[in-house]
């Protein structure tokens, strides 16, 4: 008896000690990690996954005999592929009728009271006579209709590759429990938009979220959106592309989804030629240089970038002619559109800032010297025919124009970017390629090297004009002639 009373009090303690445990465990709160930003997109993406599934609509076409048609349309990763059920001799009439729906780009479609849109429509069917007919479409812009004119506006890019938000001074962002610095609040005509990056549920393919937070109009936003991805195509090296859904919603957390607007642009254009990477510099400088050097691209530089997009079409278009050709495998091609973007670039800053750049500085001066070489020149009128005193006038009205090399380097003196003696020497092969030739000469491993080694002189002179002219200040990355993962850090 005495055994089995000692083993029960022995269970008891035991027992007391792990219920004192268990509480005390209770009694300890879990950390709470504070976040500048909190997010849940599951409603967005459920949205998203309803809008995909093959669903079966009616073809709205009222002036046509197709119209309340039976369809079907659903997406796999290439679009939407629409179905359109007919009958053989509806298949016969509509065929070659240049005004049917069948030859149209645009389609219209309604489910109940919804109402649908197809854009951009290819007839991808051949004329077979079945009981019944399908007609085989494919779309690569598929919308729901609404009346929202003024709402919240959300957009979601799978993305092929993860953009690099550690060059970034933003936000600290929790979604559903899950914390990173991915995230920016971006400030683009008096209003801020959030930039932040989340995986997809159940796929391995990052996603990029962007949102209005005020209420806009889809015309301002789409423009607003757009100058967003270049900006941080610029940043990253990337186009990021592809596949695209518009989303828009009455309150601005997007719990209720009104519309959904699905676009495949094009192909992403992926090369990941960073320009800044700021963990890679802070690992290059010493202790006390990596506390008192600038590492991170603000969100206000990011901002303004992204403002000069929107507000100016020269840097929108040299953005979009870096981006679209960073990928290329042929590096004459590269060399020639760099310098094309360049050129885009001049053209901007010198015409903000021409004055600057004119050989005679003296405007009365330079009208004077004008006026006296017109009047000398007309004393061979007689001697001259039409054309040739046409072509003679203005070239001296434009005496005081600087050469296209004048007007490059003074660009650069103009935002204070410093060029060395490889960088002059590209900008003068430049022209060749503004007009249709190529400075290189054989195919030879050393014109090979050559043309490696312009291509990325090239690509740092065009970056480092647009990220000058936004007001940026800081490192950008200078990559090697051979191996483009190396290279070296220089401060604009």
């Amino acid at each position: 008896m005495k055994f089995f009373s000692r083993a029960w009090d022995s269970c008891q303690r035991m027992i007391t000690s792990i219920c004192s445990n268990f509480r005390k465990k209770a009694m300890v709160k879990t950390p709470v990690i504070e976040t500048d930003l909190l997010k849940n997109i599951r409603p967005s993406l459920l949205s998203i996954k309803n809008f995909e599934l093959e669903n079966a609509f009616n073809l709205v076409a009222e002036d046509s005999v197709l119209h309340q048609t039976p369809s079907i349309v659903s997406y796999d990763d290439r679009g939407f592929n629409i179905k359109i059920f007919m009958e053989d001799l509806q298949i016969l009439s509509e065929w070659n009728n240049s005004n049917s729906p069948l030859n149209s780009e645009v389609l219209h479609f309604s489910r109940g009271k919804k109402k649908f849109r197809a854009l951009a429509v290819e007839n991808r069917s051949k004329l077979q006579l079945s009981s019944p007919g399908i007609i085989n479409l494919r779309t690569n812009h598929f919308q729901s209709l609404t009346n929202d004119h003024q709402c919240y506006r959300q957009t979601i890019i799978r993305a092929r590759e993860k953009p690099n938000f550690h060059s970034f001074d933003g936000l600290s962002l929790n979604h559903n429990g899950k914390y990173s610095k991915d995230a920016m609040r971006i400030s683009i005509s008096g209003s801020t938009y959030l930039l932040y990056l989340v995986s997809e549920i159940g796929g391995e393919r990052c996603l990029i979220v962007i949102e209005s937070e005020q209420k806009t109009g889809a015309q301002q936003y789409n423009k607003v959106y757009n100058s967003i991805l270049l900006a941080l195509g610029l940043i990253s090296g990337n186009l990021y592309w592809g596949e695209h859904y518009n989303l828009t919603s009455d309150d601005n957390a997007f719990v209720r989804i009104n519309s959904i607007e699905f676009r495949n642009l094009a192909k992403e254009s992926i090369s990941n030629l960073y320009l800044i990477k700021s963990a890679a510099y802070k690992s290059s400088l010493d202790e006390e240089d990596s506390k008192s050097k600038k590492i991170y691209i603000s969100v206000n530089e990011f901002s303004k970038i992204c403002q000069d997009i929107l507000d100016k079409e020269n840097m929108n278009r040299s953005v979009l002619l870096l981006l679209e050709v960073n990928s290329s495998n042929f590096n004459v091609l590269r060399c020639a559109i760099y310098s094309i973007g360049i050129e885009t670039m001049i053209n901007l800053i010198y015409k903000e800032k021409k004055t600057a750049t004119k050989p005679i500085h003296d405007s009365k001066l330079s009208r004077n010297l004008v006026f006296d070489l017109l009047k000398s020149l007309d004393q061979y009128t007689n001697d001259l025919d039409q054309n040739t005193m046409a072509v003679l006038k203005a070239r001296i009205n434009n005496i005081n124009s600087p050469t296209n090399l004048d007007r490059t380097i003074a660009a650069f003196e103009m935002l204070d970017l410093p060029l060395v003696a490889d960088d002059l020497t590209c900008l003068k092969s430049r022209n060749k390629f503004l007009h249709g030739a190529t400075p290189f000469k054989a195919r030879t491993t050393e014109d090979e090297i050559e043309v490696k080694f312009t291509t990325m002189r090239l690509h740092y002179l065009l970056s480092a004009l647009i990220l000058k002219y936004t007001g940026y200040s800081g490192h950008i990355y200078k990559r090697a002639i051979v191996n483009m993962d190396e290279g070296v850090f220089c401060e604009i």
